[in-house]
């Protein structure tokens, strides 16, 4: 039996209206985006041939991962496929030319094998820093983006459950063929990688409208003011659901795996995470500040499965500060 973990249900109707913006066509919902071919180019996908170049894995591997890779891809509906892809490019878009979650991220398309998979389309990465002074990062941080268009409630709540599936286990989500190439500062990452993974859902109407609204971008053409309100209003709502979605899982780790009582604070409320999930996000981040919770996130004299909730726990930690840090300068 799935334990219910507050605010992993599908994610409410209240994205942004798009009864301000131009009327689709039948050809809008059928036909793809002329010319946005040329923003899906700027987001190749590695192949299985960089992890064998790179030696990874052993070739054996490899070559029955893409083999079952393959198979699968067999069963698909192209056109479903193609509806999520496009939303995909314009998460990826919107990330890294319009700084949806900060100047600080860079993303990347999750490899194929991961897509299918591992319920991952992008990978998000923040650099961190020892000092300000240091040229490269320490280490960074990294959060998945599961992408759908899907309308039907029973494809979303599926999608959470797999998440609330691993939280039951203190786990995560995992990823075998990650490549995170920074590009400013010249690092990058490839293999295993574990990181929180989010549903983002757009329904198609939505994505078409950011397509259009990127392809103009690209061809160099001004944004109306109603696509420039409903471009930025898109970033607002992608940011906060992300936000509501990570202090879930966080509040689920805390609770119901470190057996830590956290009933009486603001950012344990449902209500609070569903309606004010910035301030719930502010709470969450003082909580983690706070030198009498370190304890939560020492693995020292702990079971197996402590261990695992604890070092899981610092993941979100890590993107509740970075999250915080963008809300304090955007709202």
């Amino acid at each position: 039996m799935s334990i219910e973990v507050p605010g992993t249900e599908p994610t409410k109707p209240n994205i942004p209206s798009t009864a301000f913006l131009p009327m689709l066509t039948p050809d809008d919902l059928e036909l793809p985006i002329p010319k946005f071919h040329q923003i899906i180019n700027k987001f190749p996908q590695t192949n299985f041939l960089t992890f064998k170049k790179e030696k990874t894995y052993p070739e054996q591997k490899i070559n029955q991962d893409k083999q079952k890779l393959d198979a699968m891809k067999k069963k698909f509906d192209d056109k479903v496929r193609e509806a999520d892809t496009a939303l995909e490019i314009c998460l990826l878009q919107g990330i890294l030319e319009e700084e949806w979650l900060g100047g600080n991220a860079a993303a990347s398309r999750a490899h194929d094998f991961d897509d299918v998979f591992r319920q991952t389309d992008c990978v998000v990465s923040f650099p961190v820093f020892k000092k300000e002074e240091d040229e490269k990062p320490s280490q960074y941080i990294f959060l998945g983006i599961d992408a759908t268009t899907a309308t039907d409630r029973k494809t979303i709540k599926t999608k959470n459950d797999k998440i609330t599936s691993r939280l039951e286990h203190s786990d995560v989500a995992e990823i075998d063929y990650a490549y995170v190439l920074d590009r400013v500062y010249d690092t990058k990452f490839l293999g295993k990688l574990k990181l929180p993974l989010v549903v983002i859902n757009i329904p198609p109407e939505h994505t078409i409208q950011l397509q259009k609204i990127f392809v103009k971008d690209e061809q160099g053409q001004k944004r109306t003011p109603e696509e420039e309100k409903f471009a930025e209003a898109m970033g607002t709502h992608i940011f906060i659901e992300i936000t509501r979605q990570l202090i879930t899982q966080a509040v689920y780790l805390i609770s119901k795996k470190l057996k830590i009582d956290i009933k009486n604070t603001k950012f344990a409320n449902k209500a609070k995470i569903e309606n004010n999930p910035l301030e719930a996000l502010r709470d969450l981040h003082k909580f983690f500040q706070d030198k009498r919770n370190k304890k939560l996130l020492d693995p020292q004299m702990r079971t197996h499965e402590l261990k695992k909730a604890a070092a899981n726990l610092e993941m979100y930690k890590n993107l509740i500060a970075e999250f915080e840090n963008e809300a304090q300068v955007r709202f």
